[in-house]
């Protein structure tokens, strides 16, 4: 489902739930009319949960290209990176005597097919994630509130790449060349720390907008890299565990990085104790992975249920 198909459906959720939502409440209210409703709870803690769905900036995907890092942090060249060194050397038959695992993957024979840097991949991005989390709140008063959130999500890198096969005919001629595409993928595990200040607009007993914003400090992980060539699975990060690399897997490979963030939406009032809010957040996140990273703008839609203490 592409991004945008996803905004759709978030906001038709939201439309048809508030309706429901409220129409829920009409009805409560005309049944219960002989009975009291115990009075809203303006002031305390609320504890709550996060469900919803994450959209990853693009930018820091550029660690899962397939050129690796070398010791000092540096991007390597393509003889050196990390794609080169599996598909060629390791898997392909490079050294004499070595089996050439690419050719009997591709079913053709050693020498019949090449990877060169053109075919390292292209069009690497995040896949729409889904993030959960724990929410905290306290209400001053109707209106005013400090939240404290912390959401986890589970990132998927996607890409591509090419290798280009040359067979023979039975007469010794060359025949066309034929470009076959592979995938490659990464994973990468996000912990969002958020702590900001919350409005709610309007009188309205039931349902209201909100505006909130506040810090945020998202904590990022790299998880694994791996390219697939028809069932053979090759590991581009195999040199980041080995015991030299313990001082980069700490400076490369984790970081924690401080930002803001912003959040608009929908606060729905359910009986005395409970809170519903419907929220977008824009983020400006500090995702400190790989070299050069900086701060990036990410989107999260979701759905808060709140209970007052």
């Amino acid at each position: 489902m592409s991004p945008l198909n996803s905004i759709k459906a978030l906001f038709l959720l939201l439309v048809f739930s508030t309706c429901a939502l409220t129409s829920y409440s009409q009805d409560t209210d005309t049944d219960e009319e002989e009975k009291p409703e115990k009075p809203r709870k303006e002031k305390g803690f609320q504890l709550g949960f996060f469900a919803g769905t994450y959209f990853a900036n693009k930018y820091s995907s550029n660690l899962y290209d397939g050129y690796g890092l070398d010791a000092n942090g540096a991007k390597n060249d393509f003889l050196h990176s990390a794609m080169y060194t599996q598909i060629v050397v390791l898997n392909g038959g490079y050294y004499t005597g070595q089996p050439d695992r690419i050719a009997e993957k591709l079913n053709v024979q050693h020498g019949e097919w090449s990877f060169s840097e053109s075919d390292m991949p292209v069009n690497l991005k995040y896949g729409i994630a889904f993030m959960a989390g724990a929410d905290l709140r306290f209400a001053f008063n109707k209106k005013s509130a400090v939240i404290l959130n912390a959401n986890t999500t589970k990132l998927t890198v996607n890409g591509n790449f090419t290798i280009v096969t040359t067979a023979l005919s039975s007469g010794g001629n060359q025949q066309p060349a034929q470009v076959k595409t592979f995938p490659l993928v990464g994973t990468e595990q996000r912990l969002l720390m958020q702590l900001g200040y919350q409005h709610i607009l309007g009188d309205n007993d039931k349902m209201n907008l909100f505006v909130e914003g506040g810090c945020n400090v998202t904590m990022a992980k790299f998880i694994k890299n791996q390219i697939n060539v028809n069932g053979l699975v090759m590991d581009l990060a195999t040199n980041y565990y080995s015991y030299n690399f313990s001082v980069y897997r700490s400076k490369y490979l984790t970081g924690v990085g401080i930002g803001g963030f912003a959040g608009l939406g929908v606060n729905i009032s359910i009986g005395s104790s409970w809170i519903m809010q419907f929220v977008y957040n824009p983020s400006f996140e500090y995702v400190k992975l790989g070299i050069a990273p900086k701060r990036t703008l990410n989107h999260a839609f979701g759905v808060r249920g709140y209970y007052t203490f």
